[in-house]
């Protein structure tokens, strides 16, 4: 294809390589072998001494010339094109001057094409429609005018030349020689189009035959020009039939017939002049060329036209019926003519009668409910003349029982005669139902936004637009800090703010500047920190500021919104539970009572998670060795059992808490009685925990244990004393009406202690004393209590023991004071009176009455003598069991 190109060239043919562009030695070689291969051709097509009937050779110049690139280019090739002509002309036996001149008309006729048709058509040459034939054909023809002048000087040399003729001949030659040459040139590199070829197999076969006979017939057997002209009916049938590219071929084929016919003598110009006949048979082929071109060019740009018609009206149709609004055409009796797929969908169906459309048969009704009168609906009113834009409604149809709100407009259509719209209207409804219903939804969404703004009163928000300027101050934020939304709205937030607060936080944040802060918000989202505000009255307020950033339906950062709640409470709260925190620690820590935080693991106490110091100096282990251990690794291995069991309730939850004894072994081996007070806790995150108080009770119990002696035990002898006697006789007496066992008593009187008292002193009647009590416990059985009542008289409680029995140890008491008691340097001899009460039988008898009795029998033991056992009888009397005489006491020193 022909066309300009922006580096100085005339015209290109496109196709042609850009290396012979960039390489222009190599594409002068090419042409110039061209050029000499169509000069030799036209030679051999001459048929007078002048100029042949066709030749290449015009249309190879203008190729070559054309796509000079550049004008230095032009005409460095124009003088190697005239040069080389020459030379071939003069080797076909022209002379010199003739060959250079014809030369000179060949270059002159290149490039005044050229021109022309760069003059004619700037955007580029292209064969697609009958109006680019004329193109061509002008531009061949003023190239060919302006070089006759050229060639009239080379043939005025020839002798016997007729000019006139001559001329024609050549202007006839070069136009037609440059117009079939260009166009075969564009149908082959694409630069030609047009024409389907409707012809079969059969038709084209028929358009060859037909030209064959036609050409055989008018050529070699009919003389006359008249006869040439028989072939333009099968020309015209292949260009109504065949396409450019088919009817180019033909008429090249056409011209290489008339080439040779004219050669070999058989044509239709016979009868004319022989340098006439030339002339005729250029003008015959221009003729038929100028004619089946522009049969078949118009052909080919009505079918393109018509193409062209069909795919608009495919594109137009899929545009209509891609527009989401229902779309309706009416003519000028409201009866339908079309309607887009959103009509089918809103209506029902495309079936739907005419006089059904669009808001005229439906029912139409007005936002509140209201049908809407025939006159008054839109397309009704488009009918008569009157646009409406926009009028809302609820349509009714028969796809939509329920109702959809639409937003319709109607227009009426022109006056357009033989046009079946003409006068009609055409209506658009656009379905709002979704939009209304969303506009519903956010105009909720607002109010309750706005609701919430308005009962958010306990919390500022307040909203910025990205330069930091307040754009939303609600009812919290005015209550806050003292300002109203009127004064702050359109001010800079920052104003807000304690400015070194402001760069604490910046920097406790770890940021280089406050434009940091809000690229994190951006990136990262809500930012939760603490500042300070500063009130209308200049006292700052601490809060807690949650920062939001704010976007836009398409994604894009519109501000940041800010809520903020006042803490001052809260820090102050903060601040009392880290004081008591602390207290607690400081309790914690220097209690002098061991307590540890112990884990409850395996339905048991655990490992101890956390004890002071105490505990630590208790346990004897450091700080660093005991969290860790279990608990019941610190209670000595023979307490072990009892510890876990007394501790069982409370870690089950059947008590709240309990305490007890336990032994503890510590590091050193040593061991150490505790009180342990343990009480069931719940940790935050709701595992059960224990927690337990030990304090070293090892001797405060062995005070209790020495006092609880002292109060039950006679100091001098260290014999259980009365009140101990009483409490284990009474319990012997319950036990007895319980079981029936039986009981004695021995209620003992030392005989001749006063004379040993007296006669030694007191600190050796304490010595006595002291011996006697050990003689007294020598004497009992295993499980008998020895007590002394007081001054010289003790008791012996013998549980079980029967009558026999209880005698039998008097008797043993009596046999051990017979021998004499050391008292240091001398001897004592002392004696006793004793009374027994037995008892087997319990009704209404006390541990009193039991003791009296004794008493009562021990003193009728003293009247009878002294040194005898007498048994009380049980019913108020006392018989006297008489043993040998009592000895008299005294004291003998040793010699």
């Amino acid at each position: 294809m022909v066309a300009l190109r922006a580096d100085d060239r005339l015209v290109v043919p496109l196709g042609e390589p850009e290396l012979l562009a960039r390489r222009p030695a190599l594409r002068r070689a090419l042409f110039a072998v061209l050029m000499v291969l169509a000069v030799l051709a036209g030679h051999a097509a001459r048929f007078t001494d002048t100029v042949p009937v066709l030749s290449p050779t015009p249309a190879v110049a203008l190729l070559w010339l054309a796509g000079s690139p550049g004008r230095r280019a032009r005409v460095i090739d124009a003088c190697a094109l005239v040069g080389l002509t020459a030379l071939v002309f003069s080797a076909t036996g022209t002379s010199v001057a003739g060959a250079l001149l014809l030369s000179v008309a060949v270059a002159v006729q290149a490039l005044a094409s050229a021109w022309a048709y760069r003059l004619l058509r700037p955007a580029g040459l292209q064969l697609r429609a009958a109006r680019d034939l004329l193109v061509l054909a002008a531009g061949a023809g003023l190239g060919a005018a302006a070089s006759v002048p050229v060639a009239l000087l080379a043939f005025a040399r020839i002798p016997d030349a007729l000019i006139p003729v001559s001329a024609a001949q050549w202007l006839l030659h070069g136009a037609l020689s440059c117009l079939l040459g260009v166009a075969a040139v564009l149908q082959a590199s694409g630069g030609a189009t047009g024409g389907r070829r409707h012809t079969s197999g059969p038709e084209r076969c028929g358009i060859v035959v037909a030209f064959a006979l036609t050409y055989g017939v008018s050529f070699w057997l009919l003389p006359g020009a008249a006869a040439a002209f028989s072939l333009l009916p099968v020309a015209v049938w292949a260009a109504l039939r065949e396409s450019v590219r088919a009817v180019t071929a033909h008429l090249v084929l056409t011209a290489a017939a008339v080439v040779l016919a004219v050669r070999s003598g058989h044509h239709p110009w016979t009868e004319l002049a022989h340098d006439v006949q030339v002339v005729a048979a250029e003008a015959y082929l221009a003729a038929l060329a100028l004619t089946t071109l522009v049969l078949a060019l118009f052909r080919a740009e009505n079918e393109r036209n018509a193409q062209r018609a069909r795919e608009q009206a495919a594109l137009l149709g899929a545009v209509f019926d891609s527009i989401s609004d229902a779309v309706a055409v009416l003519d000028a009796d409201g009866d339908l003519l079309l309607r887009n797929r959103a009509a089918d969908a809103l209506f029902g169906g495309p079936d739907v009668p005419g006089r059904a459309d669009p808001v005229s048969g439906h029912g139409f009704f007005d936002l509140d409910g209201n049908r809407v009168d025939t006159c008054d609906l839109p397309v009704v009113r488009a009918l008569h003349g009157e646009s409406t834009h926009g009028v809302d409604g609820r349509i009714v149809t028969a796809a939509h029982p329920g109702g959809r709100t639409v937003s319709v407009s109607a227009h009426p259509l022109p006056v357009e005669p033989g046009a079946a719209w003409s006068r009609g209207a055409v209506a658009a409804l656009h379905d709002v139902t979704d939009v209304r219903a969303a506009a519903d939804e956010v105009a909720r969404a607002h109010d309750l936004f706005a609701s919430v703004l308005d009962a958010a009163t306990g919390h500022s928000i307040i909203a910025v637009d990205t330069t930091g300027a307040i754009t939303l101050f609600n009812e919290g934020a005015e209550r806050l800090l003292g300002w109203s939304a009127e004064e702050v709205l359109g001010r800079p937030a920052l104003e807000l703010h304690d400015p070194a607060d402001v760069e604490e936080v910046v920097r406790q944040l770890g940021l280089a500047d406050l434009s940091g802060l809000f690229a994190r918000i951006r990136a990262d989202g809500p930012l939760t920190m603490r500042c300070r505000y500063r009130r209308r009255d200049g006292t700052p307020v601490t809060v807690s500021l949650t920062s939001t950033p704010m976007h836009d339906g398409a994604g894009g950062l519109t501000g940041y919104m800010s809520m903020a709640t006042d803490i001052t409470a809260q820090l102050a709260a903060e601040r009392r539970v880290e004081q008591s925190e602390a207290l607690f620690r400081a309790a914690f820590d220097r209690n002098p009572v061991g307590i540890a935080l112990v884990a409850v693991e395996d339905g048991g106490p655990g490992r101890v998670l956390r004890a002071n110091r105490s505990m630590h100096r208790l346990a004897g282990r450091t700080e660093a060795s005991l969290p860790g251990r279990r608990l019941d690794e610190l209670v000595a291995p023979a307490d072990v059992g009892r510890f876990l069991d007394a501790l069982a309730p409370v870690v089950s939850g059947a008590l709240p808490e309990t305490t007890l004894d336990s032994t503890f072994t510590r590091a050193d081996g040593s061991v150490v009685l505790g009180e342990v007070t343990a009480t069931s806790l719940t940790s935050h995150d709701g595992e059960p925990l224990l927690l337990c108080l030990l304090e070293d009770v090892t001797e405060q119990r062995a005070a209790q244990r020495r006092l609880a002696h002292q109060a039950q035990h006679d100091s001098l002898t260290g014999l259980a004393n009365r009140a101990l006697l009483l409490q284990r006789l009474e319990q012997e007496v319950a036990e007895g009406g319980r079981s029936g066992r039986p009981l004695a008593v021995l209620y003992v009187d030392l005989d001749g202690f006063k004379a040993v008292n007296d006669t030694a002193g007191h600190a050796a009647g304490d010595r006595l004393l002291v011996a006697v009590a050990g003689i007294f416990t020598g004497c009992v059985r295993a499980g008998d209590t020895v007590a002394r009542l007081g001054g010289d008289e003790f008791a012996l409680l013998c549980p079980g023991a029967t009558q026999t029995e209880a005698v039998a140890v008097g008797r043993r008491v009596l046999d051990a004071l017979g021998a004499p008691i050391a008292l240091g340097g001398a001897d004592a001899v002392v004696g006793a009176s004793i009374g027994v009460r037995w008892c087997d039988t319990w009704g209404g008898l006390g541990a009193e009455h039991v003791l009296h009795e004794a008493d009562a029998a021990m003193y009728a033991a003293k009247r009878s003598g002294k040194g005898r056992i007498v048994v009380h009888g049980g019913d108020g009397a006392a018989g006297a069991q008489q043993e040998p005489p009592a000895r008299s006491g005294g004291v003998a020193a040793r010699r």
